[in-house]
């Protein structure tokens, strides 16, 4: 499994934000950094409001700031820098673009803080409601929540097949002669679908049970991507009864 499998957390999206504007990520750290804001939109606007700050302080000429302030690179997504670059324009004279920097610098600490208190509040809610979702491997607080959302009550699915059909991950036939073969379905709930994929490329990466699995399946004549398809339909099935037995679902 390829670093760039790995799914990149909002709290990491944080941390690595400046070097996405600056175009100085790795291609692995790149390319988690787009496939999460391709499913995420409250990070879609913080790396706007991010961007306008950089783009906003950029016009701002030397003699505007204090003498040897400079921030490190990475800054701009530590809370601790945005305060401290708060309190240089502060002292600055208020002009105009003064003014549309300290704004955005204010809507990026307040979109970072909100953040990361939803990431905590996500933990509580999907910890109270589906505690036994929330101990498969993997299936950190964002994906549960998914999970329990795109879902919603279980009963609408009296099989796991229903499920994995509705997510997109059921297997569809693509043999042809004596080769055996199933296919990508690109149809059903591509949310779904995306967090299946983030819990199911993260198990296979860290869970023996899972990796165990996917050399199973390769061994049997499957391609990677195709033993993480047959991974993904697994975890509908195990997901499907995961939630069918928590108390508080039924």
């Amino acid at each position: 499994m390829t670093a760039a499998s790995v799914p990149l957390t909002c709290r990491e999206l944080v941390e690595l934000v400046t070097g996405y504007i600056d175009g100085a990520l790795a291609a692995d750290d790149l390319e988690r950094f787009e496939r999460h804001l391709a499913g995420c939109d409250a990070c879609v606007e913080y790396v706007e409001q991010i961007r306008l700050t950089v783009a906003a302080a950029g016009r701002v000429t030397e003699d505007e700031l204090d003498p040897g302030f400079q921030v490190p690179a990475g800054g701009l997504d530590r809370t601790v820098w945005l305060d401290r670059l708060a309190r240089r324009f502060a002292r600055c004279e208020q002009t105009t673009q003064i003014a549309i920097v300290r704004e955005l610098i204010g809507r990026c600490r307040m979109l970072t803080r909100t953040i990361r208190e939803t990431e905590r509040d996500l933990e509580t809610r999907t910890t109270a409601l589906a505690p036994g979702l929330r101990a498969l491997p993997g299936c950190g607080p964002v994906s549960a929540a998914k999970l329990l959302g795109e879902i919603g009550p279980i009963d609408r699915f009296p099989t796991d097949a229903q499920l994995a059909r509705h997510a997109g991950v059921a297997p569809l036939q693509a043999s042809s002669g004596k080769h055996r073969r199933h296919r990508l379905d690109r149809g059903g709930n591509r949310q779904l679908n995306r967090a299946l994929h983030q819990i199911a490329i993260t198990q296979a990466r860290i869970h023996p049970p899972a990796r165990a699995y996917m050399e199973r399946k390769q061994t049997e004549g499957k391609s990677r991507r195709e033993a993480l398809r047959s991974l993904k339909r697994h975890l509908a099935r195990t997901i499907h009864t995961t939630l069918k037995n928590e108390a508080a679902l039924t």
